[in-house]
């Protein structure tokens, strides 16, 4: 075929790839499919990735536990695998944790080898290796996923067909052992869409629940201590006052942290599942300009920070749930009033660029070091010893993780003691206005 996919294509290629599986289903089940005409269907479906330059499939040898070169393009014999990957510690990660590894191209800058295992109940039973075009941006949340999601129903199918193989020499038991096969696939998808789902109803339910019960019986208690206050002696009263008002600003310090927990777990759950990064990928927000705007300006009021505000936004449809546009909103402008000057302006700005709307919020005070900027993860703080934050750190991990389950991104430039500007950038989605009104 002369027909090339492109990576970049997010919608087409996803598309693709379920197309693909489609056609190696019907591969699977007929009788007369080989392992390696199977594989040779793949690697020649993934080849037509525009991205994709060569493909290599290591099978692990059950006996010798070593990987034995089974197939590629282009073609070679005798291969190792250490041989492509002289870091023994990729592979290494690759196969313990079983997650897609990949390595910088010294030779052509923006480009990345990938390695990928393959498992199949939860065992490596090989190794895939592409050198591909693919830069680190293009590795987003979204592609991992879909990628992960392929390869390891890759594997399952060439376990299976191994399988299938060796059992050609007991004909008459074929066909139970196969029936026994599917049922445990079955079981063992039940099973784990069963604990996500319960994990799900835990943290959506169970958790904020028990969380929020307690927090809001403490708030409740606060506000009668407050009310009791006031028949209090004048000289007593302030200092009653001042330890309640001390415990309710506590108590909502916990409340913000425990929600914003609970946010990111789930938001974690999200971008494992492939249904529901398929109908993320389908959400808009028809006016982010008015979204923006009223949360920035009501998060300033409440600060008594609104003289501060230089803003100047324009309007598009963009790719996102407005749900989670307000929550990346919020997180980002606490962050700005929170480390910024109490004089200083808050800048806020967006623009159209190429294909992105982005998003600038900008203030001047704190600042984050280059080396602090390079060490953004969820859960850690900066310079924890020297000043005193609240909240876990969360907030800029959920602004990443969100961004990147909607195709989007993020970008940090700061200067320490000076500025820090928080770049946000949302994809364009293809809605109007006048189709969504149409609808």
């Amino acid at each position: 075929m002369n027909m090339k996919i492109s990576i970049n294509n997010f919608d087409e290629f996803a598309s693709y790839l379920i197309d693909t599986e489609n056609k190696s289903l019907d591969l699977i089940i007929s009788d007369e499919v080989s392992l390696t005409k199977y594989l040779e269907f793949y690697i020649n479906s993934i080849l037509i990735v525009q991205e994709v330059n060569s493909i290599q499939l290591f099978l692990l040898d059950s006996e010798t536990y070593t990987f034995e070169h089974y197939i590629g393009l282009p073609k070679f014999d005798d291969l190792l695998i250490d041989e492509l990957v002289p870091n023994i510690e990729v592979i290494s990660t690759a196969i313990t944790t079983m997650q897609m590894q990949y390595i910088k191209n010294s030779g052509n800058e923006g480009s990345l080898k990938l390695l990928i295992p393959l498992v199949s109940f939860q065992k490596i039973i090989g190794l895939f290796y592409l050198e591909t075009t693919i830069d680190e941006v293009t590795i987003t949340l979204h592609l991992y996923s879909l990628l992960t999601s392929l390869f390891h129903k890759i594997g399952i199918a060439i376990d299976y067909l191994q399988f299938k193989q060796e059992s050609n020499s007991v004909k008459q038991n074929y066909q139970q052992l196969l029936a026994i096969n599917q049922i445990e696939t079955q079981k063992v998808t039940l099973e784990l869409q069963d604990t996500i789902n319960q994990l799900t109803k835990n943290l959506s339910m169970m958790i904020p629940h028990e969380i929020r019960t307690p927090i809001n019986q403490i708030l409740g208690s606060t506000k009668m201590l407050k009310d009791y206050a006031q028949v209090l002696p004048e000289e007593d009263r302030e200092g009653v006052e001042e330890l309640v008002d001390d415990i309710a600003s506590s108590v909502n310090r916990l409340r913000r942290i425990s929600e914003n927990y609970i946010f990111y777990s789930n938001l974690t759950i999200i971008a494992y599942d492939i249904s529901k990064l398929s109908s993320a990928a389908n959400e808009f927000s028809l006016s982010p300009k008015s979204v923006i705007y009223d949360i920035i300006n009501n998060r300033l009021q409440q600060n008594n920070t609104q003289d501060r505000l230089i803003i100047n936004l324009i309007d598009t449809p963009i790719k996102i749930n407005e749900s989670f546009l307000v929550k990346i909103i919020e997180e980002a402008i606490d962050n700005a009033i929170k480390f910024s000057s109490p004089i200083s302006t808050i800048n806020v700005n967006s623009s159209l660029e190429g294909n992105k709307y982005v998003l600038s919020i900008k203030n001047y005070g704190v600042g984050m070091s280059e080396s602090d900027v390079e060490t953004i993860q969820p859960f850690l703080q900066f310079q924890r010893s020297v000043q005193e934050q609240q909240g876990m750190g969360l907030g800029l991990a959920i602004i990443f993780r969100v961004l990147s389950i909607f195709g989007g991104s993020a970008e940090i430039n700061s200067k320490k003691e000076e500025f820090f500007e928080l770049i946000l950038k949302f994809q364009l989605s293809d809605v109007s206005v006048e189709d969504f009104l149409q609808s």
